[in-house]
Formats: structure tokens, C-alpha cells, sequence
């Protein structure tokens, strides 16, 4: 389906939206909402799947719209019968010749546009012929009606048929070759339609007078202008026509205009494109015939006052809550200044020793960047003699100046979302710290950064679906913007001391923990995302999702129009308006967790163009347990130690999600383990060796970044890309 609607976004030259509905029986073309539908095909190869693409398409860029399209049908149909109740039968009578020619006109023009797909249209039409989806097998093509035969034509019938035409005929096939607009093709229709009409009241005052005579057709009067193409066009053995054989009931069925008495009578009396009613009924036989519906989703309106905090009103609350003022205490009485005040002094005093590796880190960031720089300088001839190389002209043939090209950075920002979830509170402080190290490392090279908790205790719903059906339903959520590069040194800092105390096992009345709302926090991201992206003019923007479990179960599907009992016989899909890309959506309460989690993912990394990084914080170091859930060795015990090993040495495993660019699980144990010491002792009987210094020195090098893995991760992925920002 992926495949299929990239295909049909390119050859439309717009991005048109893609659904599957099984009530089709045909593809259809949604001028108005610029929406290609498709039926759910059964035993159709790729050639006609692509052909019917190509086809549908055509009428995007060049059919007008269905409004136009359906009075146009009725217009020529009026003024063809200006003595007649015009009825349903008059205008699919019309519709039928006004669908081949224009059908002509459009597969025309995509053979131009794409002559790529002129495989796909000989393929396609010769796979509809030989299976006889245009009635052709039992009739001799050259006895039936002018339009039939130049439908057939136009359909690459000229390959597969000695289709022959009169002189007469051959006029109009040559006008319908080089019809080039809509109007030219209106034109057209009532030009060729006009000359039907004629012959099929020829033909039917021929079968009058034959019925009123004695059958053998002694009264029939021939004057001699009657072609031999149309004289028996529609004609049998036993001097009944194709219409009154097969087709009848197709055209007499209810109209919604304009039906007139006589109807049923009149409709064997008209001109007719047997081959495209022919078309309409066999390319029912192809839709596959099962009892499973589609249905097509929305998101719910977000109401961002309740969904969305800013730093200025966290930090609001939490002085308020300090100064026991705030007025949400079902969690707790809030944070006692006593107790802000101890980790306040805890935080300066591990953020001044952490300057030390944040300094390192920048130095380290500072040579990736240089070498990365200039390993892409590229470096030219300018065709300008260099005069300080003049000298050496005799012996040395490169005199020229050289230009030095420096390619342009990348400026880099980052957007993290913490789990505020109960369960983190075992290893909340040391994420913290990560976070911290992060912030602290952005803000001396002048990277802005979002850093937002999401949560459901203390929250609002904050989705609307008045108005809409089959809506995807969200649960109580919040973001709260913790951390921000906006933020002044003396926020900065006040942030840092309340989030310390909270990591330290002190409950929060403003920002209790509770589960894990990860679903409803991606759904809304999109904008917190791309908002900061426009406002720092950003080139490219990390997305961090920081979890210790899976979201909360998807909360289904609001006002929507299948009962209960049809869930199971129901596929739902949901199409982004902004980027017109179809997804897969589990309606499911729990089962369809993880699923509805990689697809929001998707969504935000359409939207945005976002890299996405997520870490699982993964409680223990027996890297057992992580191969066994995610599968990381394959049962192969060579993988195993290799990827055992990796682990030990970096204290988190890269490994694969649906979802995410990247996808790290995080060793907490060793997080806990930020020891920088740097281990060296000349106060002994014996001094160290120059090579054992050397090695102690190594060991605390590497000590100061190997436990900050959020800030290496970081580095790593931005250190060949940034701009000079320090």
C-alpha cells in the first residue's frame, strides 16, 4: 500500500491522499478532496493495479472536477433530446461516451507524461481483454457500435483487433487523437453522440419497420447513405438488438433527477458504450468479497492550555508549592524549603564538579568537529597563478592558487520528553544527572533545548472530539516544561535544585508521578516540535524519548461509527492531513500498545523531519535479560559475547525499533557509578612508571564521559555537523 501511494503522489505532482474502501467497485478519483480511492482488489496483477494508478491519476491533473463533470453529462444529454423528459437512462447513456472519450484524452496524456508506463497500460489493458472485461470475447468487435469500437481502440484494442472504421468514422477517431483540453472533449462527446443518435433512430426505425412487415424485410426502405459499420452494428440473427440482450436492467435503475415515464422503454432506444457498462459490471468480480470495513481516523482537538506548560509556569507552581501556597496537595503538603535548601547545596556542589567533564566533553566535541570539518574541506584549483610558486615552474607544474571550500554546518537542537511515571523514581536522580550533563553541555556551545516531563497525575484531558467521528482517543496528559535554554541563570539554576529534591524520594504536590500517558505525549508532540524547530531556525532537531516501560493501553476509538462487535472485522487507518501519509491504527485497549506507539513515532518523524532517539532504562546489569527481550543475539552464542561485551564497555546496547532512529537500552547500574577520580599515587616507596600514569590518566579520561551516555550519544551525533557556536 506504501509502495502503491508513492506512486500515485508522484504521478499526480501533488500529495493526494490514499484510502482502500471495499465499496468500491472501481477506482474513483475525489476531485473536490483530491482523494484517490481504491477497492480491495482480489487476483489483479501489479501491471493492473499500476495501470488503473497511472489512469486514476491522469484524471487528477487533468479531469474536471466532479460537479462540472456530472452537468456536463447532463447538458449534452438536455440538448440531445430537447423534446424528452431527460431521464436517468438519456444521461448514463451520455456518461458512457463522455467516459471513453475522455478516458482517451487522459491515457494519452499520461503516456506523455510517463513513458514509462506505456508497459503498464499494454500489459494491463491485454490482462482486462483476455480475462473479457469489456464483452469483446463473444462479439466480433467490427459489428458493434462506433463508440464501442473506439473505446476498445483507445484501451490498446488496435493490438489485440483488426479494428476497423468507416470514412466517417475515421474523421472523429482523429479529432478524439488529438483532443488535447476538457472542452475539446465536451465537444466531442456531443459531436459523436449526435452522430450515434442518428444511427441507433436509423436502426430503430429499420427494426419498426421490420416488425410491422412480414419479416423478411421487403418494407425496409435503404437510401443508400447507411454504412456498413452501422447498419448491423447492433443487430442479430433474430433481428434483436445487444441492448435488448444483455444490459437493459443496468440502465433503468433509480435516478436521482429527472426521471421521466418511459424509462425503462426508452433505454434500449438509445446510443450506447456497451463496453464501458460492460467494464462497470466485470470489475465488480475483481473487488474481494469479505466482510472486512475500513475505516479512516482523526485526531482529536487539543486544547493546549491543559496539554502544554511552560517553564515560567512550572516554576510558578513550584514556588508557589514552596512557599505552601499551592493549591493541589492531594499528593503531599508539597516540597519544604528545608528540604530545597539541602539539595540546592547537594546540586551546586556536584554541578561545579561536573563542569570538569562538561568541559572535557566540549573539548572532545571541539577536535571531532575540527577533524570532521576538515576531512570535508575541498580544496580546488582556481586557475590564478599563485606568484609565491612562480619560481618554481621549471620543476614543479602546480603554480596555481588554490580555493578552500568550508561546507556549511548543521545547527543542531534537541527536545527531550522524560517519563514522570511512578516506577522512575528508582533511578530518577541519576536521569536527572544525564539530563543535567546534557542541558549544562548545551548551553556552553549554545545548542537551545526543550527538556518537558510528561504525565497523567495532576492532569486534564486535554482532547476534544465534539464534532468528529471515529476519532482516536487520548487520556489525561500534561507536558511540563522542567528545563529550557530560554531560561536565565537563576531559573536555571532553581530548576535544577527542584528537580534534584524530587529525585532525592521527595514528593511533589505539583508534580506528583503517576503512569506513563507515552501515546497521548507523541500525539501531541508534532507541534511542541515543530514550534521549536521555526522559533530557533533550526536545521535539524533531536528528538529524546526517555521511558523506563511502554505507554499506558491506547484508550480506543471516540463517537465511533462500528459497533463493539464489527472491531474485529474492522481495519482502521489513520491519514495525516499534513502530510497526506496513510498508517495502520489498533483500536485495541492494551494489545495494540507498542504498535499505536511506533506509528505515532512515524507520524512525528513525518511531520517534522526529526532525528528520534530513545532510551529504555533498563534496571540491572545481566545483559541476559536484555538479549531475551529483545532479541539482541539471534540464539547465536558468537553474537552474545560480542554484544555482552559491548554492553560492559559502554553501559547501554543500541538495538532496533520500529519507531525510532535509534533506540538505546541504558544500563542504570552503572549510571549510579560517576566516580572521577583520577587515580594516581607518587606519595609511595615506589613511583609510577610514565606508562602507568599514562594509563591511569586514560582510564579517567574516559571515565568522565563513558557514564554520561545521553551527552555522548549527543556528541557523537551532532560533532560533524554543527555550526562554530562556541
Amino acid at each position: 500500500m506504501s509502495d502503491k501511494s508513492l506512486l500515485a503522489k508522484l504521478l499526480a505532482t501533488e500529495n493526494i491522499t490514499i484510502q482502500r474502501n471495499p465499496s468500491l467497485k472501481t477506482a474513483m478519483f475525489d476531485l473536490r478532496n483530491r482523494v484517490l480511492m481504491l477497492p480491495v482488489w482480489q487476483g489483479i496483477s501489479n501491471d493492473l493495479e499500476d495501470l488503473l494508478l497511472v489512469h486514476e491519476t491522469g484524471h487528477a491533473l487533468d479531469t474536471a472536477n466532479a460537479t462540472v463533470y456530472e452537468q456536463t453529462a447532463k447538458d449534452i444529454a438536455t440538448r440531445a433530446f430537447p423534446n424528452e423528459t431527460v431521464n436517468e437512462s438519456h444521461f448514463r447513456s451520455v456518461r458512457g461516451f463522455l467516459n471513453a472519450i475522455e478516458d482517451a484524452r487522459i491515457d494519452k496524456r499520461q503516456k506523455r507524461r510517463y513513458p514509462g508506463c506505456r508497459r503498464n497500460y499494454l500489459v494491463g489493458y491485454k490482462e482486462l481483454v483476455e480475462r473479457d472485461f469489456f464483452g469483446t470475447a463473444r462479439s466480433d468487435i467490427n459489428s458493434m457500435n462506433f463508440i464501442d469500437r473506439l473505446n476498445i481502440y483507445f484501451k490498446g484494442g488496435n493490438i489485440h483487433y483488426n479494428i476497423t472504421f468507416s470514412n466517417a468514422e475515421k474523421v472523429f477517431l482523429k479529432k478524439v487523437e488529438n483532443a488535447e483540453t476538457w472542452d475539446e472533449v465536451v465537444a466531442l462527446t456531443e459531436e459523436i453522440y449526435s452522430y450515434s443518435k442518428e444511427q441507433q433512430e436509423h436502426l430503430n426505425e429499420m427494426q419498426e419497420t421490420l416488425i410491422a412487415g412480414d419479416g423478411n424485410g421487403d418494407d425496409i426502405d435503404y437510401d443508400g447513405d447507411f454504412d456498413e459499420n452501422d447498419g448491423d452494428a447492433n443487430g442479430d440473427e433474430n433481428g434483436k438488438s445487444q441492448g435488448q440482450q444483455s444490459g437493459e436492467g443496468d440502465l433503468s435503475g433509480q435516478s436521482s433527477y429527472g426521471k421521466g415515464a418511459g424509462a425503462s422503454e426508452n433505454a434500449s432506444k438509445l446510443p450506447r458504450c456497451e463496453t464501458d457498462e460492460t467494464w462497470q459490471r466485470k470489475s465488480e468480480q475483481i473487488v474481494k468479497n469479505d466482510s472486512t470495513n475500513f475505516v479512516y481516523l482523526t485526531m482529536p482537538t487539543v486544547n493546549w492550555d491543559k496539554a502544554l506548560h511552560d517553564y515560567k509556569k512550572v516554576i510558578g507552581d513550584w514556588r508557589l508549592e514552596l512557599a505552601g501556597l499551592h493549591t493541589n496537595k492531594s499528593y503531599c503538603s508539597g516540597l519544604q524549603s528545608s528540604a530545597f535548601s539541602h539539595a540546592r547545596g547537594e546540586m551546586m556542589k556536584w554541578k561545579m564538579k561536573e563542569k570538569e567533564a562538561i568541559s572535557f566533553m566540549v573539548k572532545e566535541f571541539e577536535q571531532r568537529k575540527a577533524a570532521e570539518l576538515y576531512a570535508r574541506l575541498n580544496v580546488a584549483k582556481t586557475g590564478v597563478i599563485d606568484t609565491n610558486k612562480l619560481h618554481s615552474y621549471k620543476y614543479n607544474d602546480d603554480i596555481f592558487r588554490r580555493l578552500t571550500v568550508i561546507p556549511k554546518g548543521k545547527n543542531h537542537g534537541f527536545v527531550m520528553f522524560v517519563d514522570w511515571s511512578g516506577s522512575m523514581h528508582y533511578n530518577l536522580l541519576e536521569t536527572l544527572k544525564q539530563t543535567f550533563s546534557l542541558c549544562m553541555f548545551c548551553k556552553q556551545i549554545g545548542v537551545p533545548f526543550e527538556v518537558y516531563g510528561f504525565k497523567d497525575s495532576c492532569a486534564d484531558v486535554p482532547f476534544s472530539y465534539l464534532n468528529k467521528t471515529n476519532v482516536i482517543k487520548g487520556q489525561r496528559l500534561v507536558l511540563r516544561n522542567f528545563l529550557s535554554s530560554r531560561m536565565n541563570t537563576e531559573e536555571f539554576n532553581f530548576a535544577l535544585s527542584f528537580l534534584w529534591s524530587a529525585g532525592q524520594g521527595n514528593y511533589l504536590a505539583s508534580d506528583g508521578m503517576g503512569g506513563t500517558p507515552l501515546n497521548d505525549a507523541i500525539m501531541i508532540a508534532p507541534k511542541v516540535v515543530a514550534d521549536f524547530t521555526a522559533r530557533n531556525k533550526l536545521e535539524i532537531t533531536n528528538v529524546i524519548w526517555l521511558t523506563d516501560g511502554e505507554s499506558n493501553g491506547s484508550a480506543g476509538i471516540e463517537n465511533s461509527t462500528e459497533p463493539r462487535s464489527a472491531v474485529r472485522n474492522t481495519r482502521y487507518f489513520y491519514v495525516d492531513p499534513q502530510t497526506n501519509k496513510t498508517y495502520d491504527w489498533h483500536p485495541h485497549a492494551w494489545s495494540g500498545t507498542r504498535e499505536n506507539t511506533n506509528t505515532l513515532l512515524r507520524i512525528l518523524k513525518d511531520r517534522t523531519g526529526c532525528n528520534l532517539v530513545g532510551f529504555y532504562l533498563y534496571d540491572g546489569s545481566n545483559f541476559k535479560r536484555v538479549d531475551n527481550e529483545f532479541n539482541v543475539a539471534n540464539g547465536n552464542p558468537e553474537a552474545f559475547i560480542k554484544a555482552r561485551k559491548y554492553w560492559t564497555d559502554n553501559k547501554y546496547y543500541p538495538v532496533k525499533s520500529a519507531g525510532y532512529d535509534e533506540y538505546y537500552i541504558i544500563n542504570t547500574s552503572a549510571m549510579k557509578d560517576t566516580k572521577n577520580d583520577l587515580e594516581i599515587d607518587n606519595n609511595g616507596t615506589k613511583k609510577m612508571s610514565v606508562k602507568k600514569m599514562a594509563s591511569a590518566f586514560s582510564k579517567f579520561a574516559q571515565k568522565k564521559t563513558v557514564n554520561r551516555v545521553l551527552l555522548r550519544q549527543f556528541v557523537e551525533r551532532i560533532a560533524g555537523h554543527s555550526k562554530k557556536v562556541a
